[in-house]
């Protein structure tokens, strides 16, 4: 095996700069920023995102234990086009829980 020039660049250096060049970042440092300024952004939306969907949720379970109620005709009676709505609005409330899941 023949000795390495102290000058020769490996492939594997050849690639990262190559990888920086693509990003734009002028530096490992440089990317590693923009990795911490990207990781703390994406956990302060998660975050948000979380606490949305929290208290989103309180209320849409008590509302809908309400409407439960409500379409059980355990008060009285319902008309037709109250049947309509409060099943709307199960289906929203339902589409609103699926969501605050996801986060």
């Amino acid at each position: 095996m023949s000795p390495t020039p102290k000058n020769a660049v490996s492939p594997l250096d050849s690639r990262q700069t190559s990888t920086t060049r693509q990003v734009g970042a002028e530096s490992p440092e440089d990317l590693q920023e923009q990795f911490e300024r990207l990781r703390e952004r994406y956990h302060r939306c998660t975050t948000s995102l979380a606490s949305a969907a929290h208290d989103l949720k309180t209320p849409l379970s008590i509302i809908s234990g309400y409407v439960g109620v409500l379409q059980g005709e355990k008060l009285g009676a319902l008309n037709d086009r109250q049947r309509e709505v409060l099943g709307t609005w199960l289906r929203v409330a339902s589409g609103c829980k699926t969501l605050s899941k996801i986060s």
